[in-house]
């Protein structure tokens, strides 16, 4: 069986693919790796995810595991004592610290020959 495919078709398959490419290389090279770039993604990423929520989602899960009469007194204890701006700040460090570590040179001494 053979299919057919129209010149048309084959061209605009191929320009969709080439315009893909360099939109995603232009993203990728876009943006320049500075400590404010890091921090702005790091944001991007607990905008995406909010600390808040993923604390909840976890006090959540975590009391299930206890019995039933004490999950509610859990779920309030874990939720509202923490200090989620500390925290917010803390993860946004942790962060940009490891996105640094990704994208950094290694080492001479790390380096195989």
């Amino acid at each position: 069986m053979q299919v057919y495919h129209s010149i048309p078709m084959q061209k605009y398959a191929f320009t969709l693919t080439i315009l893909t490419l360099f939109i995603s290389c232009a993203l990728a090279f876009g943006a320049p790796d500075t400590p404010e770039t890091r921090r702005h993604e790091a944001e991007r990423y607990l905008q995406a995810t909010p600390p808040k929520a993923l604390f909840e989602d976890m006090a959540e899960k975590m009391a299930a595991n206890l019995p039933p009469d004490q999950r509610e007194q859990f779920q309030k204890l874990m939720t509202s004592q923490l200090d989620i701006a500390a925290l917010t700040k803390a993860m946004i460090d942790s962060m940009k610290d490891l996105f640094y570590k990704l994208t950094a040179q290694p080492p001479a001494s790390a380096r195989f020959s």
